[in-house]
This record gives structure tokens, C-alpha cells and sequence, in this order.
């Protein structure tokens, strides 16, 4: 990472008010604010586990649907006399980590 890259990145946690610098002759220093990078990690942490339920309920439900509709094209199949063969796809499980 070039020190114009690091001077940008510390800059965008200057903005959001975690970090800050003093100026010593020809260098500038800079400080993190832990306090305030702790209330930011909280934050995204309960932001994370959010998805991740809301995730995990959509990822039931659909699952629930496609159930409900294999059992329903397997009724309809049973009561026909031709043979029907499902080409589409299986859909691979998608695993979503924080």
C-alpha cells in the first residue's frame, strides 16, 4: 500500500471522527480513537448478525417453496400418464459467513 493510499485511508477515519492528526514540525501524527472504533465495530457487528438472520429466514423460506413445489409437480406428475422430466439446474446452497 503506497503512503498516499494509507494518508487517504486515514483521512476517511478522520471524517467519520475515529481518528485525528497533530502536525509536528514536518510530520504529522496521527491517533486512533478507540472509543469511537469500539462504538463502530458494535455497530457493524450488530448490522452483520441482522443480515445474517434475515439472510437465514429467506434462505428458509425459498427453500420451503421449492420443496412445496417438487412435492407439487410430483403430485401432478402422479396423476399423469406421461413421463415429464424436470432439466432445470439444481440450485447450489450458497453459504453467507460475517
Amino acid at each position: 500500500m503506497t503512503r498516499q493510499a494509507v494518508t487517504r485511508h486515514l483521512h476517511v477515519l478522520a471524517g467519520a471522527g475515529l481518528a485525528c492528526s497533530k502536525r509536528t514540525g514536518r510530520e504529522q501524527l496521527w491517533s486512533l480513537d478507540e472509543r469511537r472504533l469500539e462504538q463502530a465495530r458494535k455497530f457493524l457487528d450488530r448490522l452483520s448478525r441482522q443480515w445474517d438472520e434475515r439472510l437465514g429466514n429467506l434462505r428458509t423460506m425459498l427453500e420451503g417453496e421449492m420443496i412445496q413445489a417438487s412435492s407439487e409437480r410430483g403430485a401432478a406428475a402422479a396423476g399423469s400418464t406421461a413421463l415429464v422430466r424436470d432439466n432445470t439446474p439444481a440450485a447450489k446452497p450458497r453459504s453467507y459467513s460475517s
